[in-house]
């Protein structure tokens, strides 16, 4: 149902490429899988309607260090300014045995990014989120391929 599909059977392997922030523990490519479809069906929804501008990504990226000190909403913040430039951030739970901290993607020709809450950590989550803001910065035109 959540998938909107009418069929098990409809359910395709991920044919995007992500570039992930993980453990180097064992995983499981199933749980992954389901992981990267979960969102991407979350931005497929969500559709930023913003342009991504990576010159005011850059800036952002610059003034993230007092956010961190905020654990009340200073992650929603730069989740929220990042959506205005055009970076939609979601923060799924972790999955059992995906082993994956956060990953980046391209959904409908926008960098996607998604950060999961592994081992319960703040500092973990602002370590992902700033992970995976360099792949759309310097890794914008593999994604893209």
């Amino acid at each position: 149902t959540f998938f909107g599909l009418n069929s098990i059977f409809e359910f395709e392997s991920v044919d995007h490429l992500s570039l992930f922030s993980r453990t180097k523990n064992k995983s499981d490519n199933k749980m992954r899988e389901f992981w990267l479809n979960s969102a991407i069906y979350q931005f497929e929804r969500i559709s930023n309607p913003n342009d991504f501008d990576s010159e005011t990504l850059k800036l952002l990226v610059t003034k993230i260090k007092p956010h961190t000190r905020d654990e009340k909403s200073g992650f929603l913040r730069v989740i929220k300014a990042s959506y205005n430039i055009g970076v939609t951030v979601i923060v799924q739970p972790y999955l059992i045995r995906t082993q994956v901290r956060g990953a980046t993607m391209l959904v409908n020709d926008k960098p996607c990014i998604i950060i999961t809450d592994f081992n319960n950590s703040y500092p973990t989550i602002w370590f992902a989120l700033m992970h995976e803001l360099y792949h759309v910065l310097f890794d914008f035109d593999l994604l893209e391929s």
